[in-house]
């Protein structure tokens, strides 16, 4: 499982939490996303790491590829001045693309990123590693995503990747929907291993058998169970 998406699903349901099997095609499908989006990165990345002579070397390919990707692309100086850039659709754009040369990138998305943006550029220069930041901006009456990465390049400029990630950010809300909803379930809820041994409840469930769950995990649910005609019943 994706890093993140494991670290999301531990901090919502703890340290011990096992994917339920009702929740498995849904997980699985997030899952997916992720890691097209990091290979996605890579690749790129990749691209980025060349020594100046082989960028020299490869400038025709790397041109095919920066053209061919689907992400916002920005060459800026080490002051943030804008000196070229790349995107799918100008509608990418919150200001005309021929407007931007010149304009620093700290001054471009919106109020209130120019802090952001400027200690971005800052760490970059001074780490000479990829650094990245999310923010969100209004367009056309729609709150979207985005993430900026920067790269500093051999020569001194610095390549700025911003990708939509709007999708991402609603994967986000709907699963952290989902889990609130579970755990604020009026039924009781419990998550077992294959031995039957608990690994999670929900508010519900700790009210039926009297404990919290950091109490119940890794006893047996059996414990809880009294045995009935129909297979048994809580306590």
């Amino acid at each position: 499982m994706h890093s993140l998406l494991a670290r999301q699903l531990k901090k919502q349901f703890g340290e011990s939490f096992r994917v339920p099997a009702e929740w498995k095609r849904f997980v699985d499908a997030v899952d997916d996303a992720y890691r097209e989006f990091d290979s996605d990165r890579e690749l790129l990345e990749r691209a980025l790491d060349l020594s100046s002579g082989e960028l020299l070397q490869a400038n025709a390919e790397m041109r095919a590829f920066f053209l061919a990707i689907p992400d916002i692309l920005f060459r800026i100086d080490q002051n943030g001045v804008i000196l070229d850039y790349k995107a799918g659709s100008v509608e990418d754009f919150l200001l005309p693309p021929k407007e931007l040369i010149g304009k620093r990138i700290q001054d471009v998305p919106a109020k209130g990123l120019s802090a952001q943006f400027h200690d971005a550029i800052a760490r970059v220069i001074r780490e000479r590693s990829v650094v990245s930041t999310e923010y969100s901006l209004v367009l056309r009456e729609e709150k979207r995503w985005y993430e900026a990465r920067f790269v500093l390049l051999p020569e001194g400029d610095i390549v700025v990747i911003v990708r939509d990630i709007t999708m991402r950010k609603q994967i986000d809300e709907q699963l952290r929907l989902q889990s609130a909803a579970i755990s604020n379930a009026p039924s009781g809820i419990v998550v077992i291993d294959k031995d039957g041994a608990i690994v999670w409840g929900n508010p519900a469930f700790e009210e039926l058998v009297g404990c919290s769950s950091s109490e119940a995990i890794g006893k047996n649910l059996r414990e809880f169970v009294e045995p009935g005609p129909i297979g048994g019943e809580i306590r």
